[in-house]
């Protein structure tokens, strides 16, 4: 587990982001009576946005604080259990979608959702551990977009069902190479070792039967090539006897 800053630098941490709140037009107060009714949402929605997305980085950076989920579980009870705490956490389902928000956020380099037109909900949506293989894609094919949640959800559902056929796919393959090898090569390998042993013995009885005299180059040639014949299906093999078969007569 990772130590927790101590008094003086969460001060520090607090006045700093107060600091930079008061420089922020987002967060400014001035003026916001001369705004229009849709400046006005709009504003709304990029404070939400940029108030929610802090939330879910900050709870994302504790839960990494822990090695495991009820570790950081326990954690988040004592705060509850605090008398003197009155930060409203949400349930326990809330603060697990809310840092797994937060790890997509960072993944990805999210730093303002208005900015990406990508709407909360559908960050929740990608950022779903079961989504997580093809949550990348979609995102990247839906920033920028305003693509609706429910089109997010079918897009996810959609890139999750060409990603298990490719698996399966693919294992397919893999099980037809495997049955190959197990049906096919012990046959292949049966019949070189019959044809290579049985005529290996049939060259040693006929040169027992023979003098160094009797032996010639071409004669040994073709039995080179006969016995290397049983390999033809390894390529190089196969080459070498085009190149011996061209000195023979």
């Amino acid at each position: 587990m990772k130590p927790f800053k101590t008094k003086q630098e969460i001060a520090e941490l607090k006045r700093e982001f107060v600091d930079g709140v008061g420089k922020s037009d987002v967060w400014s107060v001035s003026g916001l009576n001369q705004l229009s009714n849709e400046d006005l949402i709009k504003r709304l929605v990029q404070i939400d946005n940029q108030s929610t997305l802090m939330k879910w980085r900050i709870l994302w950076i504790l839960r990494q604080r822990y090695d495991s989920d009820t570790l950081f579980g326990q954690y988040i009870a004592e705060l509850r259990s605090d008398p003197a705490q009155t930060l409203c956490l949400g349930n326990q389902m809330d603060i697990y979608r809310a840092w797994n928000a937060g790890k997509f956020c960072e993944t990805y380099c999210i730093n303002d959702l208005s900015e990406i037109s990508i709407s909360q909900t559908a960050i929740y949506e990608l950022s779903r551990p079961a989504n997580e293989a093809v949550s990348g894609d979609v995102f990247n094919a839906i920033r920028y977009k305003k693509v609706p949640v429910s089109d997010v959800k079918r897009m996810l559902e959609q890139a999750k069902a060409v990603s298990t056929i490719e698996t399966q796919e693919l294992i397919l393959e893999a099980d037809k190479i495997d049955t190959w090898l197990t049906d096919i090569e012990p046959e292949l390998v049966d019949v070189i070792n019959y044809h290579t042993e049985n005529r290996r013995m049939e060259l040693i009885q006929e040169l027992c039967n023979m003098d160094s005299k009797n032996i010639n180059k071409k004669q040994a040639l073709k039995e080179i090539c006969d016995i290397a014949k049983s390999y033809t299906h390894f390529v190089p093999i196969k080459m070498i006897i085009k190149e011996l078969e061209k000195l023979l007569p």
